[in-house]
This record gives C-alpha cells, sequence and structure tokens, in this order.
C-alpha cells in the first residue's frame, strides 16, 4: 500500500467503493464512508464476527456487514482489510497479486513467495529479508526502495486512539494499552512487556511472525505449528520468546570496550552515579540515549559536540546500553554502563 501510494496509483482516503465498487452489504451511502486508511487501521465499523456461515476471514460482499461507522471502532478483521488485495490489484492493472509484490518489492529485496487463497506462502530466509528491509525504513542495501517516509512513519506508529498498539497492519510494543482481535477491551500495559518498547511485530496467523527491534538492529523470524494460547496476534509465547531473547541479549556485548575506544565512542565515568558522559566522533551522532534492560528507552537527548553529559540521577541502579544514533535514528554504537 505504501508503495502504490508513492507510486500515485491511490490514496489512503480514497473510499474502497472506488476500486471495488459494491464490496459489502452495508448501503451504498455507508460504503463510500470507508476509505482504505480505515482496512489499513482495522477502523472500518464492518462486523468482524458476523454470523454463520461467514466468519472473521469471509471477504464477500454478504459476509461484510456494516455494524458502526467508520474510525469509530477498532476490531481485526481479516475478511475487511484482505479486500485491500484487489484494490492494488485494481490500481496497478497488473494481473494478480503475486505479480505486484514480486515486481515492485520481491525482485528489489531477494525476497520470494506467492499468494494463495489471500495468504502469502514464503519462507524464512524471505520473511527476514522483509525483515530487514522494514528495520532500514524502506531501504535495501542502500537503495531507498519506499520513499514515503510519512506513510513508514504512520504505519509504525500509533495509527488511530481506539487500540494505540497497532500501526497500518503492524502490532507496536511499548504502548500503554492494547486490544486483541475479537475483543473490545483495552488492556492496560505493552503488547508484550518482556520485549524492547521499540519493537514493532507483523503476528501472523497460527504465530507466523515477524518481530523487528530497531534500537538492537534484530530481526527475528518465527516459522511454525500455532504455539498454543492464541491463534491470531499476541499470545503466551511471544512474552516467553523475548524473555529468552532479552536474556541473551543482555549477557552479550554490543561492543567490545576496546572496539569502540578504537572508534571514538567513550562513556565515563562507569559506573556513574550523577552524570555520565559520552563522548563520540565529531561527525557520527546527533542524539544519544539510555536503554534499560529490558531494551526500553529512558532517555534521550542531541549531542552536544564531541562530548554529552546527561543525568542520570534519576534513573534506578542498574545495567543501561549507552547508544549514539545517527539522524535517521539508527544505532552508530551501543556500550554497556552501570549506574550505582
Amino acid at each position: 500500500m505504501g508503495l502504490a501510494r508513492q507510486d500515485g496509483l491511490l490514496s489512503l482516503t480514497d473510499s474502497t467503493s472506488k476500486y471495488l465498487g459494491r464490496w459489502t452489504s452495508a448501503t451504498r451511502p455507508q460504503q463510500r464512508q470507508i476509505q482504505l486508511l480505515h482496512q489499513l487501521t482495522m477502523t472500518t465499523g464492518l462486523d468482524d464476527s458476523p454470523p454463520t456461515p461467514c466468519d472473521n476471514e469471509s471477504s464477500t460482499p454478504g459476509c461484510l456487514l456494516y455494524l458502526a461507522p467508520p474510525a469509530t471502532r477498532w476490531a481485526y478483521h481479516t475478511g475487511a482489510y484482505r479486500t485491500l488485495q484487489n484494490v492494488l490489484v485494481q490500481a496497478s492493472g497488473v494481473a494478480n497479486m503475486t505479480t505486484y509484490t514480486s515486481q515492485r518489492l520481491g525482485t528489489r529485496i531477494g525476497m520470494t513467495g506467492l499468494w494463495a487463497n489471500d495468504v502469502f506462502y514464503s519462507k524464512a530466509r524471505s520473511m527476514a529479508r522483509f525483515g530487514l528491509f522494514i528495520l532500514a525504513r524502506g531501504i535495501w542495501n542502500g537503495t531507498p526502495i519506499l520513499t514515503d517516509t510519512a506513510y513508514f512513519r504512520r504505519m509504525t506508529t500509533p495509527s488511530q486512539t481506539l487500540n494505540r498498539s497497532y500501526g497500518y497492519l503492524w502490532w507496536l510494543n511499548g504502548q500503554p494499552s492494547y486490544k486483541l482481535p475479537g475483543s473490545q477491551i483495552t488492556l492496560p500495559g505493552p503488547l508484550i512487556p518482556s520485549a524492547p518498547a521499540d519493537l514493532i511485530a507483523a503476528l501472523g496467523k497460527n504465530d507466523q511472525k515477524i518481530y523487528v527491534v530497531p534500537s538492537l538492529g534484530l530481526v527475528v523470524v518465527r516459522q511454525g505449528n500455532t504455539a498454543g494460547a492464541s491463534r491470531l496476534a499476541a499470545s503466551s509465547f511471544d512474552t516467553e520468546l523475548w524473555t529468552k531473547i532479552m536474556a541473551a541479549v543482555s549477557c552479550r556485548p554490543t561492543a567490545t570496550a576496546a572496539a569502540a575506544e578504537a572508534a571514538g565512542f567513550l562513556v565515563f565515568p562507569n559506573p556513574a552515579t550523577e552524570t555520565l558522559t559520552l563522548r563520540q566522533p565529531a561527525w557520527s551522532a546527533t542524539a544519544v540515549r539510555l536503554l534499560d534492560a529490558l531494551g526500553r528507552e529512558v532517555l534521550r537527548q542531541p549531542t552536544a559536540g564531541a562530548e554529552t553529559s546527561v543525568s542520570v540521577a534519576a534513573l534506578a541502579p542498574g545495567l543501561y546500553a549507552a547508544q549514539w544514533l545517527d539522524a535517521s535514528g539508527r544505532v552508530l554504537m551501543s556500550r554497556k554502563v552501570a549506574r550505582q
């Protein structure tokens, strides 16, 4: 969708009817109110639990029933968002969704796979390539592909107030609350408490998952049978997995002291009690930040030349990661520091 908007094929405020005609059972005035944006954000207002023989995945007009005005209700509705594939085919004029995906993205990043019955079938290495593409904010091997930075930003930040943990078809960690598929209950806290706050995730059916963590420069892919508790979005599996991953990450030095110092990145005093100074090569970082042991950002400020001083007096004692960031938010160097 981002590439299609970038190419001028569509606008997110377009009515879906512009491309699909009569695609729901709503009245024509009701249907005209549903925009592509509402499908991307799961706020179409269509019934996500239609009566049998329909279900959440049904995408025929007879199963897409009007329930509430668009943008007034968040509900994970597979059938409603899947019709975006038909929109892309109509807007681009290609033969099918597999062709569009391959031409605009797959061949450019080395990702293989095909669409069958509205599901993209692929292998772990291709899923990882897609994750790395997202980690690099739409760039592949230095070549910008998704140049619509506004779309990327909105895709990976809260897209509405009804479910703060949802962007454009991407789940967002580190938000104050979240909703899960099949429920209208707003739950407090982050989606995956054991994972870094900046994690974003493509959480597929039966626990097929792509996790992207910019603060760690990390992409994690999971394939296989469903892990159990939940078959859509987050489940107990996510919390258990990220507890183990973060335990492993906290034991791994992000950079040896010798390598960091040779590159001109220094932190002192270490341990620190009141103030920590981060020194860098003059050409490099535009911001510095501290992450706690769970990868959550607890402090960020712009750099002040070659040396930047930050107050750590308000932080709890423990281990932290001090990071230098470039103008795009990418981590240039990371050092372990202690707060006494």
